[in-house]
């Protein structure tokens, strides 16, 4: 291949993995809303609910955001009534916080989950042209 055609094929497949991200997106901004349907947030919600309670250091390592980054997510979050922190409720360090998701936020992560799937179809395809394309 010359790279003229590595380079169109790049392209190509930028452009499939653009337009997979878009569907995701929406599928996601249904659920959370502009303000939070960032990746970071994304990943904390969805890691709450299926590994349960967090230190806001491990949410920073999991989203790779700085410390305030993460407390302004965290902000929005509970703003949106998805989490709750919760504070001297490890018996090693009474001054640290635990986050962890609400009622509210379990329902969300779930409803989301189930929207998110009902795309997966329109997302395989994508990852079948850029199968194509890199095969």
């Amino acid at each position: 291949m010359d790279p003229e055609e590595h380079i169109s094929t790049v392209q190509r497949v930028l452009v499939s993995m653009g337009q997979m991200g878009e569907v995701l997106h929406s599928a996601i901004t249904q659920h959370l809303g502009p303000d939070l349907s960032s990746n970071a947030a994304v990943a904390t919600l969805f890691s709450l609910d299926l590994d349960g309670p967090m230190r806001p250091g491990q949410i920073q390592e999991m989203t790779g955001l700085s410390s305030g980054g993460v407390t302004k997510l965290l902000d929005r979050m509970e703003s949106a009534g998805l989490i709750v922190r919760e504070y001297g409720v490890l018996p090693e360090d009474r001054r640290a916080s635990v986050v962890r998701l609400t009622k509210e936020g379990h329902g969300v992560s779930k409803r989301m989950a189930e929207g998110l799937f009902a795309v997966m179809g329109q997302v395989q395809v994508k990852l079948k042209e850029i199968d194509t394309l890199l095969g």
